[in-house]
């Protein structure tokens, strides 16, 4: 039984709403994955001692976000200035670089 769904109708600017939220979202998951990532790391040094590994890992880790966030800030500064504000606002490069500066500070400080 081959079922398919009826096919709709869609306006254009539908179809540009639906492809510039998918951008953001494609955006922000990697934002998230990437600090949550290096926000985990920190947290298991915190409790278990900062280990060559583990520190190895959570350098290696902000470097991988600062280089993210190089690409979001280039992003922004071309295709993201299509975008709300207010996304700019929750994923401020600057605010991403000083997050990385502060987990770095806080590993060189353990």
């Amino acid at each position: 039984m081959d079922k398919k769904l009826p096919a709709m109708p869609l306006t254009d600017a539908f179809k540009l709403t639906l492809t510039a939220s998918w951008e953001r979202a494609f955006w922000y998951t990697r934002a998230y994955s990437h600090i949550t990532h290096a926000f985990a790391l920190r947290l298991w040094i915190h409790k278990y001692g900062n280990t060559p590994t583990q520190h190895e890992q959570l350098r290696q880790e902000l470097h991988t976000l600062r280089h993210f966030i190089a690409e979001l800030e280039t992003w922004f500064s071309t295709a993201g200035t299509q975008h709300p504000y207010t996304f700019h606002l929750l994923l401020d490069p600057q605010r991403l670089l000083h997050l990385a500066a502060s987990l770095e500070c806080d590993i060189a400080a353990s």
